[in-house]
């Protein structure tokens, strides 16, 4: 098992040097004692800021800022329930931009005021204790990182499921447009009831296509109810489901 994940770094590490090979610049300057204890003093100070940015950047997201989207959205008072991304959501999408954009921020900001005049020395110096160009490596990686990690923030942002008396409007994930039902595009809706090991879990499934199932996905405490609440207004019999231990 240590194997496949240590062989993984191993092709990671060589991937880089080939990517982004270390070439020495011509005038090259040797730091001095200073400055390279200075050097090593922001290795190990960078690598706890980093620590420290990412826990404050995720409870200030997953906290205050996914109440707030989610208070905004629930004061839609015509709609019968609505379904939204819980806390597991947030933090599974949150990391990405924050973890990509941390060498910039703790690097390009932090190691500016700390390094100070020492600071275009320390590239050079980073880039021959890891034997590749791991400066240059930062833009393309954990730029495309954050990017990803934004286009796909940009996406939880939106995701939802709003149930009313008419309709059900869905702003499915990795969708920039919001699709309408009405109830009688409904093909067929399953009903699981929860064990002690597992919650109960429902699987509605619109005539285009469309799956809505709350074991993946948006999570529904309340499916038992709102399944119940979708049959009667689409007229679709619910199919249960029991599980059994064999």
């Amino acid at each position: 098992m240590i194997i496949v994940p240590a062989s993984l770094i191993i092709l990671a590490m060589i991937g880089l040097r080939k990517l982004f090979p270390y070439r020495p610049v011509d005038t090259y300057w040797q730091p001095g004692h200073e400055a390279f204890e200075k050097y090593k003093r922001w290795d190990k100070i960078s690598g706890w800021l980093m620590l420290l940015y990412i826990a404050i950047a995720m409870l200030i997201i997953c906290g205050p800022l996914a109440y707030f989207r989610n208070f905004s959205q629930s004061q839609d008072t015509a709609a019968q329930f609505l379904i939204l991304p819980d806390l597991f959501d947030w933090v599974m999408i949150a990391w990405i931009p924050i973890f990509g954009l941390s060498p910039f921020i703790i690097l390009f900001l932090g190691g500016r005021l700390y390094l100070r005049d020492d600071f275009s020395g320390y590239f050079d110096y980073a880039n021959r204790k890891s034997k590749y160009n791991a400066v240059g490596a930062l833009v393309p990686l954990f730029g495309g990182l954050t990017m990803l990690g934004i286009t796909l923030f940009y996406f939880l942002w939106n995701y939802g499921i709003y149930a009313y008396r008419d309709k059900i409007v869905a702003h499915w994930f990795l969708s920039t447009k919001a699709q309408v039902y009405s109830y009688d595009q409904i093909k067929s809706i399953s009903f699981t009831p929860g064990t002690t090991e597992k919650a109960a879990r429902a699987d509605i499934t619109f005539k285009d296509g469309m799956d809505w199932d709350t074991s993946n996905g948006l999570r529904d405490p309340n499916v038992a109810k709102h399944v119940q609440f979708i049959s009667k207004q689409s007229g679709v019999k619910i199919d249960t489901v029991y599980k059994t231990n064999n």
